[in-house]
């Protein structure tokens, strides 16, 4: 089963990864968490969940789409043989906004990362699937790098910690959800002055 899947339906064959993660849908975009697996990426989910619904819990796919945007989707329980004709399909696609490498604490911190640490975040994701620890294909492995070196470079990177509590909320809210609405308001209104020229 190649590990760089080819999405179907409007990709024109750009290749996609899988990471172990979890993501919300902040006002149409996604927040991807990363983590160990006890690092508190379905707890995180639930917490937030009285706001933001959930996109995935375990597993995501992260591609790339004809825009050049980066899209996610949930990929839970769709690990079958390859058959060329693109999967996992039938699942609603999120632009990514961010990507955030998540720690247990005693209190909500959240701090910018640089691209080095971002790539090296999302690279321990991508290993920590087994199918794709097995693959021993040092092409397809190079792919794995150059497109998480690509997704470091092009989204931001965030390291959070925070306590199992509903305080992550306002945190994601006054950090995310108030500059995606700006930044989404921005794009509309440039659209609308190019359209009047």
């Amino acid at each position: 089963m190649p590990p760089e899947v080819k999405e179907g339906r409007g990709s024109r064959g750009r290749n996609g990864v899988y990471l172990h993660a979890s993501a919300v849908n902040v006002s149409g975009g996604a927040l991807l968490f990363l983590g160990h697996s006890t690092a508190g990426k379905s707890t995180i989910g639930r917490l937030l969940a009285e706001r933001y619904p959930l996109i995935a819990d375990d597993k995501v796919l992260v591609s790339r789409m004809d825009d050049g945007g980066w899209m996610v989707r949930d990929a839970s329980g769709k690990f079958r043989a390859w058959t060329g004709t693109g999967y996992p399909l039938g699942r609603r696609r999120y632009p990514l906004r961010a990507v955030l490498r998540i720690f247990k604490a005693r209190a909500v911190a959240l701090h910018p990362v640089g691209q080095r640490d971002t790539c090296r975040y999302l690279l321990d994701a991508v290993f920590e699937n087994d199918f794709q620890r097995r693959v021993d294909n040092m092409r397809v492995r190079s792919g794995w790098f150059r497109m998480t070196a690509e997704l470091a470079r092009e989204i931001p990177g965030w390291r959070l910690t925070f306590p199992k509590s509903k305080s992550i909320i306002t945190a994601i809210r006054e950090i995310f959800e108030v500059r995606l609405a700006a930044d989404a308001a921005a794009v509309g209104m440039r659209r609308g002055h190019k359209r009047m020229i």
